[in-house]
């Protein structure tokens, strides 16, 4: 599974924020530096079996259901072996089939934009899974959507400046009482 490893490297970069672009190894001819920043960066260890087991559920639920990114393997061309148009299908079972119901997320987001209330999304700016997040349609709900600037996939409420925590607390304590 190392070339899914290796693809995975710019969605990881981007969501868990290890590193900087400036820690990037411009010497590529140094295997083991450009190993150790991939290592920092993302855990090649997410890409065994034993991980495909743990998170068959979520993997089997986004194959299906939810939704899941690919990757652009154009500057790979002629590099992937055993991948030409990978996909996360390697984390199902063997010869397992699935069928992705367009209209499940379709109905959630309509749902999410109309009708929720009480709800809190927390996303962090250059977190890849960000693209996706939910666009509330003001006056339509009392959802709050707060996005951290520069914030990862690490993003929490604690990560937010003082004045968007007590907006948060301010909208928990409203919607408690």
């Amino acid at each position: 599974m190392f070339w899914v490893f290796v693809l995975e490297y710019s969605f990881a970069f981007w969501q868990w924020q290890f590193s900087n672009c400036d820690e990037i190894p411009e010497n590529v001819d140094n295997p083991a530096q450009v190993i150790e920043h991939l290592e920092k960066v993302d855990c090649i260890s997410f890409f065994t079996d034993n991980m495909a087991n743990s998170f068959r559920p979520y993997f089997l639920q986004a194959l299906s259901e939810i939704g899941l990114y690919t990757y652009d393997t154009e500057p790979f061309i002629g590099l992937l072996e055993y991948a030409s148009k990978p996909s996360f299908n390697f984390t199902l079972p063997k010869n397992y089939k699935v069928k992705f119901n367009v209209g499940q997320m379709q109905n959630i987001n309509k749902w999410l934009q109309n009708e929720s209330e009480n709800f809190i999304y927390i996303y962090g700016e250059y977190d890849p899974w960000s693209a996706s997040a939910v666009e509330l349609i003001k006056g339509k709900t009392n959802a709050l959507k707060m996005v951290k600037p520069k914030g990862s996939h690490r993003t929490r409420i604690a990560s937010f400046y003082l004045e968007q925590q007590n907006q948060i607390t301010d909208s928990l304590n409203k919607w408690l009482d």
